[in-house]
């Protein structure tokens, strides 16, 4: 699993890290769960040679979404808060916590619980 450094847009960018194994699976995560598109994705390596993944954008449409969702995520030894934006309304916390388990990490670790869903 690495880090990944990722840009959204929606009107605004926004920006946040996410432990994944590929870059595929980011891309599918946020085209599951957000409205938001996806602009780049970086690598995050302590190489300044590796810094760039580009990522095509998707065409912005109007969807209702919730402004932010806080999920606070278990793993074995960790755990924490994952915050996303520009979530889309219609879906159900454990959709959510199945697209997280399938795709996301946490501090270079598989998801095993998940405590609550707070939306904003």
């Amino acid at each position: 699993m690495n880090l990944y450094y990722v840009t959204l847009n929606q009107g605004r960018s926004d920006n946040c890290y996410v432990w994944a194994d590929s870059v595929t699976d980011i891309k599918s995560f946020f085209e599951a769960v957000s409205t938001a598109n996806v602009t780049k994705i970086k690598k995050v390596v302590y190489s300044k040679e590796h810094l760039i993944n580009a990522t095509s954008v998707r065409a912005f449409s109007p969807v209702a979404y919730d402004k932010e969702i806080r999920a606070f995520v278990v793993t074995d030894n960790y755990q924490g808060i994952i915050t996303l934006r520009h979530v889309k309304q219609n879906l159900t916390d454990e959709f959510i916590q199945e697209k997280m388990s399938q795709y996301l990490g946490f501090n270079n670790e598989s998801i095993n619980d998940y405590n609550t869903i707070t939306r904003l």
